[in-house]
């Protein structure tokens, strides 16, 4: 879309937000094209609630077919290559205006009612809050995956909990924290970008949340479902460790991230995809190193996930 064509969408949405709060809100949505049963009971899971942007990034996908959205007010945005999933979130940041940009899978449905007016309420009241992760259930359930909780402590007194990351099937940005803090590496392509553009804002001075009152359900998954797991997350773990830690943190995480995807091993494929990726991970850097400092190493320690795991 052309910078003339965003400026008009951001002027009209302003003169028309009504009541909801300061904050522009987009939801955006990455797809493949291959789930597209789920695809339309998420844009019906959002059909009632107000967003300034709702936008489909077609990644990789072809959806000139009309395929899963005939009738539903999303604006589709196609790559022509499958950018990964931290490109295809730059591709739509960069295709949107709105303050706040709210992220969620194809295949999540929104269970809270009001959830885009309470998401813009607390970048409203917190103008340091960079990210702020919503909590995922299983399908049919209330339970959550352990991996989509990014936090141990309990509630502060404005119901939300400090944390350390966000699950990136369900979260929003702030555009002015994305945008100070580099926004997202997009040669990640897969695995750990959460973690890449969470340490990047908490040490660049802004907040990381987590509110367990905003409610999305998603299908249970195995962390380990895509073949290139164990390579790209050795390879991006190895890249963060040596992009943003202390020289004396570096050697001490990556031993770890080794050790800790050994453990996962369960066929001779995977001992070899390991290889791989410490490998890719040490031949290059994909961004000048800047390393974190010192106090946002215990910040990430205090809220209960030291740096270096």
């Amino acid at each position: 879309m052309e910078s003339r064509d965003l400026e008009n969408l951001s002027a009209a949405r302003s003169e028309g937000r009504g009541s909801r709060g300061a904050c522009s809100l987009a939801v955006l949505v990455l797809t493949m094209g291959d789930r597209p049963g789920e695809l339309v009971r998420m844009a019906a899971s959002l059909a009632t609630q107000q967003a300034d942007e709702k936008v489909l990034v077609a990644n990789g996908a072809d959806l000139t077919n009309g395929l899963l959205i005939d009738g539903l007010a999303w604006r589709v945005v196609a790559t022509s290559e499958n950018l990964g999933v931290p490109g295809g979130r730059s591709h739509g940041i960069a295709n949107t205006t709105s303050d706040v940009i709210v992220f969620l899978d194809d295949d999540c449905a929104v269970v809270s009612p009001d959830l885009l007016e309470r998401i813009a309420a607390r970048f409203d009241e917190q103008p340091r809050l960079g990210a702020l992760a919503l909590h995922l259930q299983i399908n049919g359930s209330d339970r959550s995956m352990r991996r989509w909780i990014p936090t141990s402590r309990s509630r502060d007194d404005t119901g939300i909990r400090p944390a350390v990351t966000f699950p990136g099937n369900g979260h929003a940005l702030r555009r002015t924290a994305y945008e100070d803090v580099g926004g997202y590496c997009d040669e990640l392509f897969f695995k750990h970008e959460e973690t890449q553009l969470s340490w990047a804002l908490l040490d660049g001075g802004w907040q990381v949340a987590y509110d367990d009152s905003l409610i999305v359900e998603h299908p249970e998954t195995p962390e380990a479902r895509h073949d290139v797991s164990f390579r790209l997350g050795v390879r991006n773990k190895v890249w963060l460790a040596r992009m943003f830690l202390p020289a004396a943190l570096v050697l001490p995480a990556m031993a770890i991230t080794v050790i800790r995807y050994l453990a996962r091993c369960r066929r001779v494929r995977d001992l070899t995809h390991v290889w791989s990726g410490l490998m890719l991970g040490l031949r290059r850097l994909p961004r000048t190193r800047k390393p974190m400092q010192w106090a946002t190493v215990a910040q990430l320690t205090r809220r209960g996930r030291p740096a270096i795991l």
